[in-house]
């Protein structure tokens, strides 16, 4: 069963490669935001501190704590849409496996293998005989259980 038509995408050359921007960017995001809230946070509270005024400072408490939950909601988001795009793409992998018995023809597993590659930029790749991507990163693993590593 096919939830969506992204699951045919079959993970080669150009898919990768913006499937892994698309995953530096989430990464990128995962981590600049909150460090610039933090900062950001941070510089507010010396400045309310060297004011002196009380009433000024409890201010800025208040907001270095909502930056820092922000900071905290906007680092956890994009590893909450990889959790997501690795349970449904299990999901799917599952329902083909039973089904077609090709369980690496979908846009879920170019996800899983573009963190695997680090990049689309890769020289070597694991394939099986109709020339679609396994996910084994390393040649031992993917001759070792059948497939074609070039």
């Amino acid at each position: 069963m096919n939830l969506f038509l992204i699951s045919d995408v079959q993970c080669t050359g150009d898919i990768l490669t913006i499937v892994s921007a698309i995953k530096f960017v989430f990464t990128l995001i995962q981590w600049a935001i909150p460090l610039v809230l933090i900062v950001l946070g941070t510089i507010d509270m010396f400045k309310a501190m060297a004011s002196g005024d009380e009433k000024v400072t409890k201010e800025a408490q208040k907001k270095f704590i909502k930056r820092l939950i922000y900071a905290v909601v906007a680092f956890l988001i994009p590893f909450i849409i990889s959790l997501v795009f690795t349970f449904v793409g299990q999901m799917i992998n599952d329902d083909a496996a039973q089904s077609a018995g090709d369980t690496y023809n979908n846009f879920f597993a170019c996800w899983q293998q573009a963190s695997s590659s680090g990049s689309g930029n890769t020289s070597q790749s694991c394939r099986d005989a109709n020339d679609v991507p396994i996910g084994y990163d390393n040649e031992e693993d993917c001759v070792n259980n059948g497939y074609i590593w070039d």
